[in-house]
């Protein structure tokens, strides 16, 4: 059996009622979504009456909710047996109903009886007013109609005259389309010249067109050339610079040679003068002054015995005196001037990392924890979050692993401490990456500059550090500097290198 209907005009009160709950409810209330929106809406729509009742009907938990807050004579008994729905109450609803719609008949009935009467009333007093309206519309249509006739004499005059005046118009209106048709034939002479000069046009531009196509060709061709050119001239040039440095090296070598050879003659000169000193003095044998003097001239220099190990290169005192040595003792060479950058370009740009790195010959110099530590995050205790200093470290040497092979350019990367045996070898980047660690009570910050004077006769040279005091000790020796922003572009995997 189908459970009774009452009308949205039956519910009305229940529906209003329901309305007014759903507006007050507390925040987060459950709501039907019908009802959300009705509530969420600025204005009702002409449905919510049905709305409503729809969600009464269909959500048991929304009518339960609203039938805590009703009573009966609230709502009426039909509203609240529907709302509340106790035993039986689908019957007496329906009941309710049918009552309801006989009682609305008779009273339908009866105000049609008493319109039917109130309408055979009036007709009866509307046709005495008819009779003596007609007799006073008959004389009031007799002085309309003189008027009228007056009023038709003047039209016929303003006709007239209308008629004169729209006459000169025409006559106006038809010289003014004269004069247009001859401007468009004139138009249309004019139009036939532009669209021959324009057919013109066409033909030059497509020919101008076939010579752009013909000229770009030519420039693919002289692009392609010019490719094959510059990468012959690299070709060239790298092998230049493998020329120059392995002279260099050569040039090097002898020098020390012949410094060694200079300095033990210098030494045997000395002897073999005090040798001939005690010659001519009596006193102890010669042989036994040559003897006390040889130790000094033949002995073996002192060597630091901090050795260091790394990756591919260690670094000692001696390894520093050596290298000091070359540029030292009176004969150091000024070094050659730092790389100059493009016109514009700003020495702590991205664009003058990506130059300088792309020079010939050119060796990059990391100051290994002080470029890691300032180029990712770390945690408040200055170590990489989530790591510690082995895994920061680890993961610049892997950054500047890639760098090498994507750039073909020598890296020397720094570091303080003998930590060689927790970095991991660069793999293929071998050939391109020296991994050093400073020896014991050796700061890098010396390496670094060492390394710098070593390097600078064989090319050019780039230190990466944010250190002021290595900045323009680095600079003094000849170096290009790049900050750790600039050194961290350059890791970057899409930053261009040629």
């Amino acid at each position: 059996m189908a459970l009774p209907q009452p009308s949205v005009t039956q519910l009305r009160s229940v529906l209003t009622l329901a309305l007014d709950l759903a507006r007050s409810a507390p925040p987060g209330h459950p709501l039907p979504g019908p009802v959300r929106g009705l509530v969420r809406g600025r204005r009702l729509p002409v449905t919510w009456e049905a709305t409503l009742r729809r969600a009464l009907q269909d959500d048991e938990a929304f009518r339960r909710w609203v039938a805590e807050a009703a009573s009966e004579e609230e709502l009426g008994r039909l509203g609240w047996l529907w709302l509340h729905r106790p035993d039986g109450w689908s019957e007496a609803v329906a009941e309710l109903m049918d009552a309801d719609a006989e009682d609305k008949e008779v009273l339908r009935l009866a105000a049609r009886v008493a319109d039917l009467e109130a309408s055979l009333a009036d007709a009866h007093s509307a046709a005495g007013s008819a009779v003596a309206a007609s007799e006073d519309r008959a004389a009031l249509h007799s002085n309309l109609l003189a008027e009228a006739q007056q009023e038709l004499v003047r039209s016929q005059a303003e006709v007239r005259r209308e008629a004169s005046r729209h006459d000169r118009e025409a006559a106006r209106l038809r010289a003014r389309v004269a004069a247009l048709e001859q401007a468009a034939a004139e138009a249309g002479t004019q139009r036939e010249r532009l669209e021959a000069r324009a057919a013109l046009l066409s033909e030059e531009l497509a020919r101008a067109r076939s010579r752009v196509a013909e000229m770009e060709g030519r420039a693919r061709r002289a692009e392609g050339r010019v490719g094959v050119l510059e990468a012959e001239k690299r070709t060239a040039a790298e092998a230049q610079a493998r020329a120059r440095s392995a002279e260099q090296a050569v040039r090097s070598a002898a020098a020390a040679a012949v410094s060694r050879a200079a300095k033990t003659a210098s030494e045997l000169g000395a002897v073999l003068a005090e040798v001939a000193g005690h010659l001519h003095q009596p006193g102890p044998s010669a042989s036994g002054a040559v003897a006390q003097a040889r130790p000094a001239a033949t002995g073996s220099p002192a060597v630091n015995p901090g050795g260091v190990r790394s990756g591919g290169t260690g670094y000692s005192g001696a390894a520093r005196a050596a290298g000091g040595g070359r540029e030292g003792e009176g004969r150091r060479r000024a070094p050659e001037p730092a790389l100059s950058l493009p016109l514009g370009v700003t020495a702590d740009s991205p664009e003058a990392a990506a130059h300088l790195i792309r020079a010939d010959g050119v060796h990059l110099i990391v100051d290994g924890y002080n470029v890691a530590l300032r180029s990712w995050a770390v945690g408040t205790d200055g170590l990489p979050a989530g790591g510690d200093l082995a895994d920061l470290r680890q993961r610049l040497v892997d950054a500047l692993s890639e760098l090498a092979l994507r750039s073909r350019v020598g890296i020397s990367v720094i570091f303080d401490g003998d930590q060689a045996s927790r970095v991991s070898a660069p793999g293929p980047a071998g050939p391109w990456l020296q991994i050093v660690f400073s020896a014991s009570g050796v700061e890098a910050d010396q390496v670094i500059l060492d390394t710098v004077v070593a390097r600078r006769p064989h090319g050019p040279v780039l230190v990466a550090t944010d250190d002021r005091a290595v900045q323009e000790a680095a600079g003094r020796r000849g170096a290009n500097v790049l900050s750790s922003v600039q050194m961290l572009g350059l890791l970057n995997r899409h930053t261009p290198l040629g």
